[in-house]
């Protein structure tokens, strides 16, 4: 499954929205990227103030704004 970097955003988006929260793994996963391509995906997500990381390393999940 070849999806443009977009609809990755918009899958990690639409799973926050109906999970609440998302890890790296669990990117890794939706979008079948690398490690480092999840996490490219996320900061670019953080960057643009869509998502919000909480907690450090391992046990580090992203949430919407506002959502806590």
């Amino acid at each position: 499954a070849g999806f443009s970097p977009i609809q990755h955003e918009q899958m990690v988006l639409n799973y926050v929205q109906q999970h609440g929260q998302v890890k790296r793994a669990e990117v890794m996963e939706l979008c079948r990227l690398s490690e480092d391509q999840a996490w490219q995906l996320l900061k670019r997500l953080m960057v643009a103030e869509k998502l919000v990381k909480h907690g450090e390393r391992r046990w580090s999940f992203y949430t919407l704004p506002g959502a806590d």
